[in-house]
């Protein structure tokens, strides 16, 4: 069965552990009831970053709005520059963090899968 939500009806988040700043994350589409994709709602305000992590599954993030850099592995001292408007896709395995580098706030729609299925 199709699932619509209301991202003005979802609850924000603020993350502020192991390394993020200025992150806030909704979770619109949980990854449950036999699922395999996560769908995220991301904004890292002026100045923030999310947290340098890595899954075994892929993640593509499609930039909405603002300026940032992306971290990964391969590319610790050339970060990428990024901005609105660009789809990134990040392998599974990979090592990466998103730093907002403007006075806006950078906002990304993320989806994440497959991962394991929920019982």
């Amino acid at each position: 069965m199709a699932t619509i939500v209301d991202k003005n009806n979802v609850k924000k988040e603020l993350v502020s552990d192991s390394g993020a700043e200025g992150l806030e994350y909704q979770t619109l589409i949980p990854q449950d009831q036999g699922r395999l994709l996560r769908t995220n709602f991301v904004t890292v305000h002026p100045g923030g970053m999310t947290r340098n992590h890595k899954h075994d599954w892929e993640q593509v993030n499609y930039i909405l709005a603002g300026k940032g850099v992306l971290i990964v592995d391969e590319n610790e001292n050339e970060p990428m520059e990024i901005q609105a408007g660009m789809a990134i896709h990040i392998p599974g395995g990979e090592a990466h963090y998103y730093k907002n580098i403007s006075s806006e706030p950078l906002v990304m729609l993320g989806v994440l899968g497959p991962m394991p299925a929920l019982k």
